[in-house]
């Protein structure tokens, strides 16, 4: 009786260490089944809601991550590199790229080259830029910094030119907003870069992340970090029986060259022959000419219905002392047309003094002149003269 009892219990210790075995084969399985996945928005959304913003696809199809993980067992070791290049005492280092595709991956539309898992056992920072081609790169505060190191930092690999791209450029003025189209020059037409970084998104506990229901992706939140700026033209409740055609707008004066070092961008001057200006309807012709739409003078206060001109990026800057607006435009009242040319100065304190990054600004213009009118009156005469004879 004492043998069979002593057997039983040799049995359930084998049954017991099988078990325990069989859970940390899992456990190690389940890792390796659970590839890093990454959602993306910017920051007019929200973790929450998606819906109330547009994500990164409509503004770039591509970003480069960095990602480190720290081990919560070996506490002392450095960081893992597990997405971009390990951290380099002087230089800035390349990413990993990640590409939008419209066929789930892993259930996430972003994808990049050899998957990485999550280590149930360790701790995640990421951050990162879009697009691929913007002239950045990050780094590191030393050799052994993980991502979101005190003094890590995103900066320019050169210095970056915008060219003065326009969105409401080659078509008549519109009602609203482009957004998005700022994307690196192809092989015809050279383009302005929106260039974005991400949030850091620190302390991921990769346990949190494998093996769960519904998928869970690291979501990068992106920001804008150049300046944007947007001219609109409405004309006066007054014009509303003339046609006003807008036929041109420059601005002229701004710095277009910069250098970004994580925290703020340093503008270049200009030099003696740069021609770089925001334009509009520069190519147009007079058949073409935009037509303001009429301001609704049935509201009180009157609604001003404007159109938009300029959507351009600019470099964050102190404006200079001369940074004019040229406007030229059209009126015609019955079978009078007239030709009208108003500069502006817009480097004063009732426009704009700065371009602060990461800032879309936007300037309403009203076109709303006084008529010429008179008013008369008259003297009995301008001069008196006085003779006389005498008749005999």
């Amino acid at each position: 009786m004492r043998k069979s009892y002593l057997m039983i219990a040799a049995v359930a210790t084998v049954l017991a260490s099988c078990a325990e075995s069989e859970k940390i084969n899992n456990d190690l399985k389940d890792n390796i089944k659970t590839p890093i996945g990454f959602n993306t928005f910017n920051e007019k959304l929200t973790r929450a809601d998606l819906s109330n913003g547009t994500a990164l696809e409509a503004y770039h199809n591509t970003f480069m991550v960095y990602g480190t993980k720290v081990s919560t067992i070996e506490t002392t070791e450095n960081p893992q590199y597990v997405f971009g290049e390990p951290a380099d005492a002087t230089n800035a280092v390349e990413g990993t790229l990640c590409t939008y595709q419209t066929t789930l991956w892993y259930e996430s539309n972003w994808k990049y080259d050899n998957e990485r898992f999550w280590d149930k056992q360790a701790t995640y920072n990421f951050i990162a830029y879009a697009p691929q081609a913007a002239p950045l790169k990050y780094k590191y505060a030393s050799a052994t910094a993980g991502v979101g190191t005190s003094g890590n930092v995103f900066v320019t690999t050169a210095a970056y030119t915008l060219y003065g791209q326009n969105l409401q450029d080659g078509a008549k003025g519109t009602d609203a907003e482009k957004l998005t189209g700022f994307t690196e020059s192809d092989a015809t037409t050279t383009k302005d870069i929106d260039i974005m970084v991400s949030d850091l998104e620190s302390g991921l506990n990769g346990a949190s992340y494998a093996n769960v229901t519904p998928k869970q992706h690291v979501n990068l939140l992106f920001h804008h970090i150049l300046a944007k700026l947007n001219v609109l033209v409405g004309k006066d409740a007054q014009l509303n029986d003339s046609e006003v055609l807008v036929k041109s707008i420059t601005i002229d004066g701004l710095k277009h060259v910069g250098t970004y070092d994580g925290s703020k961008w340093t503008a270049q001057d200009r030099e003696a022959t740069s021609t770089y200006a925001l334009d509009f309807n520069k190519a147009l012709t007079e058949s073409n000419f935009t037509e303001l739409p009429d301001a609704d003078d049935t509201t009180t206060p009157t609604t001003i219905n404007h159109k938009y001109f300029v959507e351009s990026l600019v470099m964050p800057q102190t404006l200079p002392d001369v940074c004019n607006l040229t406007i030229k435009y059209q009126i015609t009242t019955g079978s009078h047309v007239e030709q009208y040319t108003s500069q502006q100065n817009i480097s004063s304190d009732a426009i704009f003094t700065k371009f602060n990054d990461k800032t879309n600004y936007t300037l309403k213009i009203l076109i709303s002149p006084t008529v010429i009118t008179f008013d008369a009156a008259a003297n009995a005469w301008d001069l008196t003269g006085e003779a006389g004879y005498t008749i005999y």
